[in-house]
């Protein structure tokens, strides 16, 4: 059963999970960047835009849930 995030919970579980489309979107944006002004392109970049989400996961899954709110 997946969890669903509440936006009214302050528990660090639900504020790491709120993160989650922020760094994609920044990370993006890095990598457009990088792509105009180094050598390297999106299709060798791209492999980060996989990585993020999954660092994010695992940090949301040593989070603490303590005062959880549930939707």
């Amino acid at each position: 059963m997946t969890e669903q995030t509440n936006t009214h919970c302050t528990c660090t579980h639900c504020r790491v999970a709120g993160t989650m489309g922020p760094l994609i979107l920044i990370s993006l944006g890095i990598i457009l960047l990088l792509g105009q002004y180094t050598r390297y392109g999106l299709a060798d970049l791209f492999p980060f835009l996989l990585i993020v989400p999954g660092i994010v996961l695992v940090i949301q899954s040593f989070a603490s849930k303590a005062s959880h709110i549930r939707p």
